[in-house]
């Protein structure tokens, strides 16, 4: 209902006597209102206040039309994690590449925002030719339950907050990322690939409370830092 149709309709009621109507007699307080002089109806002043603010709010909200977005298409879009190595004896550990698949997203170019979630369940560590199918399980099984404890913190989700244009086509995205039950601001720096967002951003695992593997004494470790690259395509309408 618009304003001024509003406006009409309140200025139309008046206060019926009390006397025209028998019922009231018994010592009713409600008000009657009139929205013509031969016609006299009760009605729901509630209805009347939610739809003059229901208006207000309209007339005062900008419009959203434009500003939703589109999904992004999971089955094309990408995260890769990649895991370094460190320590005395780095040189016998092993490099790992994890896939981090998008369960749910949206991308809106227009108001440059986008926001992901990922299930750490599906999170899978690339297999290894170098190494046996038994350690490779090992691996995946020790990032499931002592790195990302996917029990605990199933899902990690980011939600950009401020995105600065750098050149055309590229841009600094800044947002919140929710990891390990921890959220924490990073920055990410995204480029415009065909009809796809390519980029890429470095994350402390200490940031997020997550404690780096460590093996014979520190000689043997995972690196703090982990490099993510993505490719984030928004699904065909």
């Amino acid at each position: 209902m618009q304003p001024d149709n509003l406006s009409a309709l309140w200025g139309g009621l008046s206060t019926c006597r009390r006397d025209a109507f028998p019922a009231l007699k018994s010592g009713s307080n409600f008000p009657y209102f009139c929205l013509k002089p031969d016609s006299c109806v009760k009605p729901r002043l509630a209805y009347l206040l939610a739809a003059t603010l229901s208006a207000m709010s309209a007339s005062l909200l900008p419009a959203q039309e434009g500003s939703i977005g589109k999904p992004i298409d999971p089955g094309r879009s990408t995260i890769t994690v990649h895991v370094g190595k460190a320590g005395l004896l780095s040189m016998a550990a092993h490099e790992h590449w994890v896939n981090a698949p998008i369960a749910t997203g949206v991308v809106d170019e227009a108001a440059g925002r986008v926001e992901f979630t990922v299930k750490t369940a599906s999170m899978k560590v690339k297999p290894d030719p170098k190494i046996s199918a038994t350690t490779q399980e090992t691996i995946q099984k020790d990032m499931e339950d002592m790195t990302l404890e996917t029990a605990k913190y199933p899902e990690i989700s980011f939600r950009s907050t401020n995105a600065q244009k750098q050149a055309e086509g590229q841009y600094k995205v800044d947002g919140t990322l929710t990891l390990h039950g921890v959220s924490k601001p990073v920055t990410l720096f995204a480029k415009r690939s065909g009809d796809s967002w390519t980029g890429h951003t470095v994350i402390r695992q200490t940031d997020f409370g997550i404690k780096p593997i460590s093996i014979g004494g520190g000689t043997i470790k995972i690196k703090d830092p982990v490099d993510i690259d993505f490719a984030i395509f928004p699904a065909a309408r």
